[in-house]
């Protein structure tokens, strides 16, 4: 099985894919470089990526009906919104009362 974890110019076309989506993000040529020859420095540029787009209150919400699970287990959260609307100016959204 290839893929961007096993295959580095799977991970080099995923990183130029990304950073294409997410205009906004700067990435130093150093850094674009660590993405493309590890899989973890990529997949923690995905997880910031997926961190602020909940902190602006724009992922899916947890479904109803694995509200429990979720709970006890842990919810990945995926982006509402195209990575191009990941702003960096503006503001988190405020945490539910």
């Amino acid at each position: 099985m290839s893929g961007y974890k096993t295959d580095a110019s799977a991970r080099s076309t995923a990183t130029a894919n990304l950073l294409a989506a997410a205009p906004r993000l700067a990435v130093t040529p150093g850094n674009r470089a660590l993405m493309e020859a590890s899989d973890d420095a990529f997949d923690a540029v995905v997880a910031a990526l997926i961190a602020r787009a909940h902190a602006l209150g724009a992922t899916h919400p947890v479904p109803p009906a694995a509200l429990d699970r979720a709970r006890r287990e842990g919810w990945i959260a995926l982006p509402s919104t195209p990575l191009a609307g990941l702003d960096p100016t503006r503001p988190a959204a405020s945490p539910p009362e």
